[in-house]
């Protein structure tokens, strides 16, 4: 099996290059240069790069809120934590809540009548890498109606 520690693979390369930049005669400089060559090789072939700019995965809970202005509504605040980024965090967050209606905001708060379950809501993350990801769930609103 491959060997695929990266904090063991990085701490090998950056001693290498320390050590590199230490060397005094020409033959330890040669002899490093064959092992360090060697080690370079290592790190390559069984560095870990499947987890290198992993796309991003979007999704998001619905937390609900009794709405004390108007009994017909609920207030639902969307997260979108359960987002999974491997690599880079996340930069930006767009909201699509159908009807023209989006937002920005990380985290927003919308108000919903409580017997429209039509609502369809889109979720779409941006990872620092540049990579984006979209998740779309229906029927929210029919789904509040479990969690109150």
């Amino acid at each position: 099996m491959p060997y695929s520690n990266p904090v063991t693979l990085a701490a090998l390369k950056a001693r290498m290059d320390s050590e590199l930049s230490m060397l005094g005669s020409f033959e330890d400089t040669v002899k490093t240069s064959i092992i360090a060559d060697a080690v370079r090789q290592f790190v390559n072939k069984y560095e870990p790069t499947d987890i290198r700019n992993t796309l991003p995965v979007a999704d998001f809970a619905v937390y609900v809120y009794s709405n004390y202005v108007d009994p017909t509504k609920v207030d639902a605040y969307f997260d979108p934590s359960p987002s999974i980024v491997v690599d880079g965090s996340l930069v930006a967050w767009h909201w699509d809540f159908g009807g023209g209606i989006t937002s920005d905001d990380p985290y927003p708060l919308r108000s919903l009548l409580i017997p429209d379950s039509s609502y369809t809501v889109t979720l779409t993350i941006t990872d620092s890498l540049g990579n984006s990801s979209t998740v779309t769930k229906n029927g929210i609103a029919h789904l509040l109606l479990y969690i109150i």
